[in-house]
């Protein structure tokens, strides 16, 4: 697992769980085979996907925003779906991370 505080990741991948978890769960395991070059060696790229990532009773706020600010990075994935959910936000709807 890709877990750890000092952890620095070539990609974060920003979803709206309810609308695209499925494809992000693909995304990641085909991101996750992928390798790049660095320093002249190979090695495999290294994904955030909350689902996997976060570190467990870590604040999720700060795990997210950690993981964000420690990325090369950011890949958002926003279907159909997503935006249909993203349209339907009010002012007085709860605050939204995917669009923060």
């Amino acid at each position: 697992m890709d877990r750890g505080k000092d952890k620095v990741f070539d990609i974060f991948i920003s979803y709206r769980v309810s609308a695209d978890a499925k494809l992000v769960e693909s995304l990641y395991d085909k991101l996750k085979a992928m390798q790049v070059v660095e320093g002249g060696k190979r090695r495999p790229l290294r994904v955030f996907w909350d689902k996997v990532c976060l570190i467990a009773g870590e604040d999720f706020e700060r795990g997210f925003s950690r993981a964000l600010c420690n990325s090369r990075l950011v890949v958002f994935v926003m279907s159909r779906a997503a935006y249909q959910n993203i349209q339907a936000l009010t002012e007085n709807s709860s605050c939204d991370n995917f669009i923060l």
